[in-house]
């Protein structure tokens, strides 16, 4: 802060300073428009300064509050996850029961193929016996229509004569 006495000595040279000399205040007359104009054009750029200043920082605003905004959305919409998560999640419990039914349906599912398994094998074993049956039965057939027929007799033969069976097998 000034002191009180040095204002008062500043005051004083300025009152024992004589008014400019004519032609000095001519020309201050003169260049008193030219400063004012000066000044008015330099007032005008700082204001068109100022309000370019004033919309990059509004600009600035606007988009810092809707980033802001879809941050806000953001945290909410990954809160609401989490708790929906939680509340979906399954208990150890539950993860017991579920595998409990896993492993069950496992044997069940092992045991069945066990029993489809042994009734393969069993089906095999029955077409090889089959098989082996149909052989035989087809030699047999095979050996019958080799050996000729016995001439029948005309006493007993007929129309509605049976023929003796030939090696326990009826034609």
């Amino acid at each position: 802060m000034a002191d009180p006495a040095s204002a008062d000595e500043g005051r004083a040279e300025a009152e024992t300073q004589s008014p400019p000399p004519a032609a000095e205040a001519e020309t201050a007359v003169r260049t008193a428009p030219a400063q004012t104009r000066d000044l008015n054009a330099r007032y005008d750029g700082l204001r068109g300064w100022l309000a370019e200043l004033d919309r990059i920082v509004s600009i600035r605003t606007q988009v810092g509050l809707v980033l802001l905004a879809l941050a806000v959305g953001a945290v909410a919409a990954v809160l609401y996850l989490a708790v929906d998560t939680r509340n979906d999640s399954a208990s150890e419990a539950q993860l017991r029961e579920l595998r409990g039914d896993f492993n069950r349906q496992a044997d069940a599912s092992a045991d069945q193929l066990a029993r489809l398994r042994r009734q393969a094998r069993a089906a095999r074993a029955q077409a090889r016996g089959n098989a082996a049956r149909i052989a035989s039965l087809e030699a047999r057939i095979h050996a019958l229509q080799a050996t000729p027929a016995a001439p029948t007799s005309a006493a007993g033969g007929g129309l509605g004569a049976q023929a003796k069976p030939q090696n326990g097998v009826r034609p």
